[in-house]
């Protein structure tokens, strides 16, 4: 955030016609330094696009439980941004606008609604048990209604440009050609050193 701040007030400075953009997560939200940096771009009117990816957890805690105030959103406009929340799969359409209002000289901040979604093994890190702080109907609600390659898949399919089975010979591909990354990485002995 500060960086895309200090560039927001250097584009402003020098007058060009451009935005800055900052992408934190909801973890961030909670931070002092973000809301300083969202308070300044709004009282300088700087041309800023904070875009928050609320994934609900900061990393395992629900963000929810440690959010207090209402929402995100209503916390940005208490500062007198532009805000808006969107599904995260599906906000390109609603961003755009919001880049044209930040060109204008008003910062605005958009909020991402996604989620992570694990194998089941792990969570948020490779250490952390995703059973501790998600239950598996969670994870299986979400991935049957909002993962985003099964609802990009069902609308190429709705277009006619992907068949059935073509998602299923695509992904087997990309599996082997991770594989054989893989194996060459492990296979290929170690650079020499310097």
């Amino acid at each position: 955030m500060g960086i895309a701040l200090g560039d927001a007030f250097a584009a402003k400075f020098r007058g060009e016609h451009r935005i800055a953009v900052a992408f934190f997560g909801d973890g961030g939200i909670n931070t002092g330094r973000t809301w300083e940096f969202l308070n300044l771009a709004s009282a300088w009117e700087l041309p800023l696009v904070a875009v928050c990816e609320n994934n609900l957890y900061a990393v395992e805690t629900p963000t929810a439980s440690v959010s207090g105030g209402g929402s995100m959103t209503q916390r940005a406009e208490s500062f007198g941004l532009t805000a808006l929340s969107v599904d995260g799969k599906t906000c390109l359409p609603s961003m755009k606008q919001q880049w044209q209002r930040a060109s204008e000289q008003s910062p605005v901040m958009g909020q991402l609604l996604s989620k992570r979604v694990h194998t089941g093994i792990s969570g948020h890190g490779s250490g952390e048990g995703v059973g501790a702080y998600r239950s598996a109907a969670e994870i299986a609600d979400w991935r049957r209604a909002r993962d985003p390659i099964t609802r990009c898949a069902g609308r190429l399919r709705e277009m006619g440009a992907l068949a059935e089975g073509d998602l299923e010979v695509l992904d087997k591909r990309a599996t082997e050609i991770v594989d054989a990354a893989v194996l060459f990485a492990e296979e290929s002995p170690w650079p020499e050193t310097f």
